[in-house]
């Protein structure tokens, strides 16, 4: 049920989540934007997304607002370039990293392994949200 709700993003019967999550936790959920109750059920306004052992969060396609971050397609294929890059590099470390138009900080956060800093930035400050929620995970 949970894969399906922030995962999938697909709508959930509000008594099947309430059954699983509990009434009060999804009330919270909606008063904090995650979760918007339509048409009977729960849809999920954010987007777990599962990498490297953990879960990048940022927010459910289509938009719900005008400012989004997205983890798109581009930033995972990126992303396991940057992997093959840093696999031919083996011990190699950095000073100080930036990554420039940072998002939800998937490529942040792999360079942290191999920099003594690491510099997002981004000019969505709710990217940034989503970069230092997903930079708790690390």
């Amino acid at each position: 049920m949970l894969c399906r709700t922030f995962m999938l993003c697909e709508g959930i019967p509000i008594d099947e989540l309430e059954g699983g999550l509990t009434r009060e936790r999804c009330r919270r959920l909606q008063e904090a934007g995650i979760l918007a109750a339509t048409g009977g059920s729960y849809v999920s306004r954010v987007r777990a997304t599962p990498w490297r052992g953990g879960l990048l969060w940022h927010d459910a396609p289509p938009s719900f607002r005008n400012s989004f971050a997205f983890l798109g397609s581009d930033s995972l294929t990126f992303a396991r370039h940057l992997v093959r890059w840093l696999g031919n590099r083996p011990g190699a470390r950095y000073g100080r990293v930036l990554d420039v138009c940072t998002g939800v900080g998937i490529h942040a956060l792999m360079l942290a392994g191999v920099a003594d800093e690491v510099v997002g930035v981004d000019v969505n400050p709710r990217a940034i949200a989503y970069a230092r929620l997903n930079s708790l995970q690390e």
